[in-house]
């Protein structure tokens, strides 16, 4: 773990991030310091993604030329820069252009980056929920292009790759 890390595991343990003027304003000072501190810069991305898609639940349409979406983006893209086997990052990114932007066909790449990642051994928190994370969300993204039986196929892998539960859960969403 480098100093970064370490550093913002000590200012944000235990921070409530739904106290958003607070740590954003910490957030904010320590990505000065350390910007290129993956957690911070996913923590961002993460804060106003909820603070979007809240506003979205509530039926407040969110243009997607807010400077709001485009530092989530900036946010998990610097964050994959900084480390490109982020498989958190590549699953965020992934869900960013699935659920913010609207083009399934982009977040199908990141989607498959992370499945990469992951089948070649990578983790970065939860193997288990990062597979399946990634899984649905390009079982999402392939439905919403209306490429039904590459779904189909998709989820027969991750069913094989041991996603048994959630991706039979998925089914029975669709």
């Amino acid at each position: 773990m480098n100093t970064a890390d370490e550093e913002f595991k000590r200012l944000f343990r235990g921070a409530n991030v739904f106290e958003r003027e607070m740590v954003e304003t910490k957030l904010a000072s320590f990505l000065r310091v350390y910007p290129d501190c993956v957690p911070a810069l996913r923590l961002r991305g993460h804060m106003l993604d909820y603070e979007v898609m809240l506003e979205q639940s509530q039926d407040v349409d969110v243009d997607p030329f807010d400077p709001r979406v485009q530092l989530i983006r900036s946010s998990y893209e610097s964050a994959l820069q900084a480390d490109p086997y982020c498989i958190g990052a590549a699953i965020d990114l992934g869900d960013y252009w699935s659920d913010l932007a609207k083009d399934p066909e982009r977040a199908i790449e990141y989607y498959d980056r992370a499945i990469l990642l992951l089948k070649s051994g990578q983790c970065t928190e939860d193997r288990e929920s990062e597979l399946i994370d990634a899984y649905k969300g390009k079982i999402q993204a392939l439905i919403a292009l209306n490429r039904n039986d590459a779904a189909v196929d998709c989820r027969k892998q991750a069913m094989a790759d041991g996603c048994t539960d959630e991706i039979a859960d998925l089914k029975d969403q669709d």
